[in-house]
């Protein structure tokens, strides 16, 4: 009986290291499928982000034919096809247009105050100032803001 009972323990013993190995096996054959998927999906996601950034410079490159062509309407469509293309550029790439170009503005308003302020300080008004002198002070408001 002892005997029987030693060989039911030794054979449960070995059917548990079967059965942990397999697990183990398995765990490891999902987790190399996970990371397959995983550098899968990250070139699939870097192809289509340039894939996306191709098409900004594509509608770039029309919007400059048409304004070679100088032709107000070609040149309209073509700059709302830059924004639009953009704006889904952003969108993939996971920022937000709209939080982005407020902060621009925001960002333009205090560099273009900065402009004002340093041209009025030498006594004149911004109408009287050249490109010149106000790229100086735009360039100089770049490092502040």
């Amino acid at each position: 009986y002892i005997e029987e009972q030693v060989k039911i323990r030794k054979e449960n013993e070995r059917l548990k290291k079967e059965s942990e190995l397999a697990e183990k096996t398995r765990l490891e054959t999902q987790k190399k499928a996970e990371e397959s998927l995983r550098k899968e999906r990250e070139a699939k996601e870097k192809i289509e982000s340039e894939l996306k950034a191709k098409k900004v410079e594509e509608e770039l490159n029309e919007m400059q034919e048409a304004e070679n062509n100088k032709s107000i309407i070609e040149i309209e469509e073509e700059i709302g096809d830059v924004i639009f293309s953009i704006v889904n550029y952003a969108r993939f790439i996971g920022v937000n247009p709209e939080n982005a170009l407020r902060k621009t503005n925001k960002k333009f308003i205090k560099r273009f105050s900065y402009v004002e302020k340093s041209i009025k300080e030498k006594g004149k008004k911004i109408g009287e100032s050249n490109l010149e002198e106000m790229d100086f002070y735009w360039n100089k408001s770049k490092k502040l803001f």
